[in-house]
C-alpha cells in the first residue's frame, strides 16, 4: 500500500500529511440505563432492553455509513457496536464527522430512526429529558508512533472526557501528538451555549487554512497567558486582549470579521474556566489554549498536505 501512495503522490504532484486521527466513544452511563434508572415506571424493563438494543444496532450500521460513504471515504471503522466505536479518521473531515455521528446518534436514540415498521421510539419510553449520550476521545498522531498507544490513548481520553466536568459527561477529548513530543490536550462538552463547539473549533480551523487569519494570535496567547495566571480578576481583560491579537493577525484584507468569531473564542475561554470551578485558573488556560493549539495544528496540516 504504502508504495501505491507513494506512486500516486509523485505521478499527482501530491503531499499526503503525515498525521491521522483515531476516534474512539462509549455511551454514557449505559450501566444506568439498562438497569432501567432512565425508564418510565409503565414501561417493562425487557421491553426497555430491547428498544435500547435496536437503536444501538441502528446506529452501529449507521456510523459506518457516515465514515465510509460510496463517493467519498473519509475514514475507516474498525468496530462499531452501537455505544462502542473505534475507527481511523481522515483529518480533513474529523470536525464534521464528530458531528455527524453525534448528531446522528442523538435523532436515533430519542426518534428510534427512521423504520417506519417500529411501533414505538426509544423516547417514547424514557422518563422527560432523559438521553443517551456518549463521550468520545480523539488521538492526532504521526503515522510512525505505535498504533496500539495511540489507541489505548484514545480510550483512556474517553474515560477522561466523561469525568472532565459534570455528571452528566456527554462531552468529548481531543489529543494532539505530534511527532516532535509536543502534546495538546482539551476537553470540551458537545454543546456550549446552543452551539456545537465541532463547529466552533472547525470554524477556527478553516479561518486559519483559508489564510483569513494567521496564527500569531495564538502564539501570543500562548505566551502572554503565563502572565495571567492565578489572578480571575484579568478576565474580561483577557477578553479583550483576544479580541485585539485576533484583529492584529487578519491577513485578508478582504476578511470582514464577525462578532459571532470573537464570541466563539469567548465561549471556549469561559467554558474551560468553569470545568473546574474556578479551583484551578492554569488548567483552564491550558484547556482554553490547546482547544486553539488543536485547531491550528489540523489548519497548517491542511495547509501542508493536498
Amino acid at each position: 500500500y504504502r508504495d501505491k501512495l507513494e506512486k500516486i503522490a509523485k505521478d499527482n504532484n501530491l503531499k499526503f500529511s503525515k498525521y491521522y486521527a483515531v476516534l474512539a466513544f462509549d455511551g454514557d452511563s449505559i450501566g444506568k440505563w439498562l438497569s432501567g434508572n432512565y425508564k418510565k415506571d409503565e414501561v417493562k424493563l425487557l421491553d426497555f432492553h430491547k428498544k435500547i438494543s435496536e437503536a444501538l444496532s441502528e446506529f452501529a450500521i449507521k456510523s459506518k455509513e457516515i465514515v465510509e460513504t460510496e463517493k467519498n471515504q473519509r475514514g475507516k471503522v474498525i468496530y462499531a457496536g452501537g455505544d462502542d466505536f473505534l475507527g481511523f479518521i481522515n483529518i480533513n473531515h474529523l470536525f464534521d464527522i464528530m458531528q455527524e455521528l453525534r448528531d446522528s446518534f442523538d435523532k436515533i436514540m430519542k426518534e428510534k430512526g427512521e423504520n417506519p415498521n417500529n411501533e414505538f421510539k426509544l423516547g417514547d419510553l424514557t422518563k422527560d429529558n432523559e438521553n443517551l449520550s456518549f463521550s468520545a476521545g480523539v488521538v492526532i498522531a504521526h503515522y510512525k508512533m505505535p498504533l496500539s498507544e495511540i489507541i489505548k490513548i484514545a480510550k483512556n481520553l474517553v474515560a477522561e472526557a466523561k469525568n472532565s466536568y459534570d455528571k452528566d459527561k456527554n462531552s468529548f477529548g481531543i489529543c494532539v501528538m505530534k511527532n516532535s513530543g509536543e502534546i495538546s490536550k482539551t476537553f470540551f462538552k458537545w454543546n456550549l451555549e446552543n452551539k456545537n463547539t465541532t463547529d466552533i473549533l472547525s470554524n477556527i480551523s478553516k479561518n486559519l487554512t483559508r489564510c483569513n487569519l494567521s496564527n500569531n494570535f495564538i502564539k501570543t496567547l500562548n505566551s502572554q497567558f503565563n502572565c495571567f495566571l492565578g489572578d480571575y480578576e484579568l478576565k474580561e481583560l483577557i477578553k479583550s486582549e483576544i479580541k485585539r491579537l485576533v484583529k492584529k493577525s487578519i491577513i485578508n484584507k478582504n476578511f470582514n470579521i464577525k462578532e459571532d468569531f470573537y464570541n466563539n473564542l469567548y465561549i471556549l475561554y469561559e467554558y474551560s474556566l468553569n470545568m473546574n470551578n474556578y479551583q484551578d485558573f492554569e488548567k483552564a488556560i491550558n484547556n482554553f489554549l490547546s482547544a486553539l493549539n488543536v485547531s491550528d495544528f489540523i489548519s497548517r496540516e491542511l495547509n501542508n498536505a493536498d
